[in-house]
């Protein structure tokens, strides 16, 4: 018998460290079709998908789906996350961060603080945004839409550099799904059209 059974067990020199956190890959252009012709609803799918990758990476319990849906909550904590690797990284990170994450979440309240505001103006006697309804909501809703695109994209482009695929070549085409999600976000761009015309035809 040899000595090999007495032998005490080897330390494992491996360290347990965690892979590289990758976040959500998407080519730029495909970032901006998806958003636009799905009304806005392919940022849901961004962000569950950015929050499962850091949750695999990270091994914290953290829940996609809680943070997706309350994402006005949690984009600032997403943003911050992925400036923190993105820095250990490359020493640069995401500039202006937190203001790109502030903006995001602001947006869209802007037809709401511009309706507020347009009607203290006519409620002080001052009529010059008499006429304007759903048009100005329509439009104004989706300029703010727009300019999400505009800082998702911006981030995108340094996620997808972080994972050393700036094109995002490794997610530009599309797949039967979200050709699904663009037929339902085309019919719901159609829907809000429709009801704008039929409120304010003129």
């Amino acid at each position: 018998m040899t000595d090999v059974f007495y032998a005490p067990p080897k330390a494992d020199l491996q360290e347990d460290t965690p892979q590289k956190c990758g976040f959500f890959i998407v080519a730029p252009r495909k970032l901006l079709v998806m958003l636009f012709m799905t009304h806005g609803l392919y940022s849901a799918y961004w962000l569950h998908k950015n929050w499962s990758l850091y949750r695999a990476y990270s091994g914290r319990s953290v829940w996609p789906l809680a943070r997706t849906i309350f994402a006005l909550f949690y984009l600032p904590s997403l943003f911050c996350k992925m400036n923190r690797t993105i820095k250990d990284a490359n020493g640069i990170g995401i500039p202006n961060w937190g203001l790109k994450a502030v903006v995001f979440i602001l947006l869209p309240f802007t037809p709401l603080i511009l309706g507020f505001v347009i009607g203290f103006t006519r409620a002080a006697g001052l009529h010059g945004f008499a006429d304007l309804g759903l048009w100005f909501d329509f439009w104004v809703g989706n300029a703010a839409a727009v300019l999400q695109m505009v800082v998702l994209l911006n981030v995108q482009r340094y996620v997808n550099r972080f994972n050393e695929d700036p094109e995002g070549l490794a997610n530009s085409g599309y797949s039967i799904s979200n050709l699904a999600w663009m037929v339902i976000g085309v019919l719901f761009w159609g829907a809000t059209y429709y009801a704008a015309g039929l409120a304010y035809p003129g």
